[in-house]
């Protein structure tokens, strides 16, 4: 005779599919439709983050200092073409920071050049293109070297900056730098005392300021202002605040600096 209990217990033991299995699938499907509604969600807003910020990076930058002359101050420079720029320029002010100028502080010209000793191209501006605007326009432009070492390529650039300096607490500022850019950028503190040497200099004082970095600030704070002025390479110069970008030939300094003396009111100067 079959035993109740154990029937009861066998019934009792038996899945249910028709119950248990269509639940479990009501409930994933919940799951599966969650799942996918979050990444539909996260879709939607990347792409509309990302649109913005696309849109942001897309964005014209507008520098503070605007249309520089070296867009068109190339060889063969075209004077009318300069002129014509000249007119509407954006015009910065440029201070001559800590470095002696130099030429006559009456002068209705003044450059102001961010530089760099160890730069090919500011070399050949001082050798080849510096004495030629000196000697054509001698009294009636004052120069301003303004330090802008490019550390990150240049190793020695700001001890050159600061050899400079050295060199001017003895009153040979302008002879040390155009040492530098003559012979080349010593390789090491020896280079630059030797270089004192030849110059005459109180050697054990250039090389006690030297040694002391106390110009560092100074030398910071010079290409900290050509930054805000929109400089981001050497050479970079300021004729009257009108930027001639670049490694410019003599013809592009010629352009401006006769523009800057045939309008004397226009550039405010005397």
């Amino acid at each position: 005779m079959p035993n109740a209990d154990a029937n009861t217990s066998s019934s009792l033991d038996e899945p249910r599919p028709n119950v248990q299995t269509t639940q479990s699938l009501s409930y994933q499907w919940g799951l599966w439709a969650k799942d996918i509604l979050s990444i539909l969600f996260g879709i939607i807003i990347g792409v509309g983050i990302g649109y913005l910020m696309w849109g942001r990076a897309e964005a014209p930058r507008t520098a503070e200092v605007t249309a520089p002359i070296s867009q068109t101050a190339v060889p063969g420079v075209d004077r009318e073409a300069v002129w014509k720029q000249m007119e509407t320029v954006k015009r910065a002010i440029v201070s001559d920071g800590y470095n002696p100028p130099l030429g006559d502080p009456n002068a209705p010209v003044t450059i102001v050049e961010f530089s760099d000793y160890q730069c090919p191209f500011c070399q050949k501006f001082h050798n080849e293109t510096l004495p030629l605007i000196r000697q054509m326009y001698g009294d009636k432009v004052r120069f301003v070297y303004r330090d802008f070492p490019l550390s990150q390529i240049h190793s020695f650039s700001v001890m050159a900056s600061t050899a400079a300096k050295c060199a001017g607490d003895q009153g040979e500022y302008w002879e040390y730098g155009d040492a530098l850019f003559v012979n080349g950028v010593p390789s090491d503190a020896t280079g630059f005392g030797n270089l004192a040497k030849l110059l005459g200099l109180d050697v054990s004082a250039f090389n006690q300021c030297l040694s002391s970095q106390k110009y560092n600030a100074i030398i910071q704070k010079d290409q900290d202002e050509g930054i805000n002025l929109g400089a981001q390479s050497t050479p970079s110069f300021f004729i009257n605040g009108v930027a001639v970008i670049g490694a410019q030939p003599f013809a592009a300094f010629e352009a401006v600096i006769d523009y800057e003396l045939a309008h004397p009111s226009q550039t405010g100067q005397k």
